[in-house]
């Protein structure tokens, strides 16, 4: 599974009620922020990050001099975190006859977060961006999900929001499945072969 969209709302928590914040926090506009923010996020999910070189990155592509002393932006917009409980009611059926993984393009303040630690219990295998210096859809990171597993590619269902992610998945040799509802998905899982209905 994918994380963000997939398992929890990583569009408000980790994008929009953070911009909202930096905007608020540095007086730009949110298209502004929401520019800098994107491209600075995506350059963390390769490496291990603290909250002081995020503020310092935005800070500077944002031009603006307000000084760390502890702001942290993505905690500040998990506050609005919510897990998305009707995946998770299925994770829990899923549980009892496969082994899941998580394979996600993540920053270390997001995996720090006691949200996120909560999230990635309920999994066997946890493969984050920047743990592992590789991002999807890079076909690397899917290696590094099956190794882990110790399967074949062609026995992993892949579960993500994006349709770049996905076939990447599929051209490794994994069955991808889009996420868009959990209905749906129940439905698709059925059509590959995933017994959901325990």
């Amino acid at each position: 599974f994918d994380a963000g969209g997939v398992l929890f709302n990583s569009k408000e928590s980790l994008f929009n009620s953070t911009i909202n914040y930096l905007a608020s926090a540095t007086g730009k506009s949110k298209e502004e922020v929401g520019k800098v923010y994107r491209g600075v996020i995506k350059e963390i999910e390769y490496k291990r990050v603290d909250k002081k070189y995020l503020w310092e990155s935005l800070m500077e592509k944002l031009s603006v001099n307000i000084p760390f002393s502890g702001q942290n932006p993505i905690e500040e917009g998990f506050k609005n975190f919510k897990l998305n409980e009707k995946a998770f009611f299925l994770i829990e059926k899923l549980k009892k006859n496969y082994q899941l993984a998580i394979v996600s393009n993540a920053n270390s303040i997001e995996a720090d977060t006691k949200e996120a630690k909560s999230m990635y219990g309920h999994f066997d295998v946890v493969i984050l961006s920047f743990q592992v210096g590789i991002r999807k859809p890079d076909e690397k990171i899917y290696q590094v999900a099956i190794e882990k597993l110790g399967v074949a590619s062609n026995e992993v269902v892949f579960v993500d929001d994006s349709e770049e992610n996905i076939e990447a998945a599929k051209k490794f040799g994994m069955v991808g499945l889009l996420f868009e509802t959990e209905s749906q998905l129940e439905e698709d899982f059925k059509k590959v072969g995933v017994q959901s209905n325990l």
